[in-house]
């Protein structure tokens, strides 16, 4: 999975891509914030928040259809992510106390609510990466950063959320250069006849050339920045325009949904 099939998502032309990024950062996160809320109160019974969850992640997948988006690239990036912070689902049917269910040959106790609370947490992790992998696919960066920028993110903070995104790209095409140098004089990580001490004094190397390379490179930005004119009181540009109706539709549709998530 590379970073520019993740911004040729972006800059599709469908009905979600054309929504205000104002919009879709607000109508995302309140999914977000929902989920949480759902998965962390303790109102309802474990069948009826799972089942808001479910109509959470039911709407994210809807507006992926609706945007065009790639299901097998929506599927990596949720994937690669929830490892983070799946271990701590998997833990809990282990470490939570309760009626048990299963006793394992080590001794240790599967328990009917640690299975209930790892399964909630995994499910609001699910939704919650969905919504941002769904809202980072259907914004480009720029308009990220305008967006932000135009809800009250402060100017300095723009700046720099836009350069980090801007130059990861760049570091990336970088990383990408290097592995095929590496590629080409034999060395694979995956090579069972080099030693795990080479193997780590390689990516020592690799990880220090780049963060020189980042370091040299952000010196020439900010050097040729001050050629141009900027100061601290540089304020970042923002392009947008006002709300339209179908921005308005869907953000009505959002809070719908959240709102039917939290009655059930």
């Amino acid at each position: 999975m590379e970073l520019f099939d993740i911004e040729r998502e972006a800059l599709k032309d469908s009905p979600v891509h054309r929504l205000d990024g104002r919009v879709k950062i607000v109508s995302f996160l309140l999914v977000v914030l929902i989920a949480v809320f759902i998965g962390r109160s303790g109102q309802g019974g474990f069948a009826q928040r799972m089942e808001a969850l479910a109509l959470l992640e039911a709407f994210i997948l809807a507006v992926l259809v609706a945007g065009g988006l790639s299901p097998s690239l929506f599927v990596k990036r949720v994937l690669l992510i929830l490892p983070f912070g799946g271990a701590i689902a998997l833990l809990k049917p282990f470490i939570e106390g309760g009626t048990p269910l299963y006793v394992l040959p080590l001794g240790l106790t599967v328990s009917l609510e640690g299975v209930r609370e790892g399964a909630l947490i995994l499910s609001v992790m699910v939704v919650s990466v969905s919504s941002m992998v769904v809202l980072s696919s259907t914004t480009t960066v720029q308009e990220l950063v305008n967006s932000s920028r135009r809800m009250g993110l402060p100017r300095e903070l723009a700046l720099l959320f836009a350069m980090a995104l801007r130059y990861l790209f760049h570091y990336y095409e970088v990383f990408k250069r290097i592995a095929d140098a590496q590629r080409t004089r034999c060395f694979s990580i995956r090579n069972r006849r080099v030693g795990p001490r080479f193997i780590l004094e390689q990516l020592g190397y690799t990880a220090a050339m780049i963060f020189v390379m980042s370091y040299l490179q952000g010196t020439r930005v900010y050097e040729s920045m001050l050629a141009r004119g900027y100061n601290p009181d540089s304020a970042v540009p923002s392009r947008g325009r006002g709300i339209a109706l179908r921005d308005a539709a869907f953000i009505s549709l959002t809070l719908a949904v959240a709102g039917f998530a939290l009655l059930i």
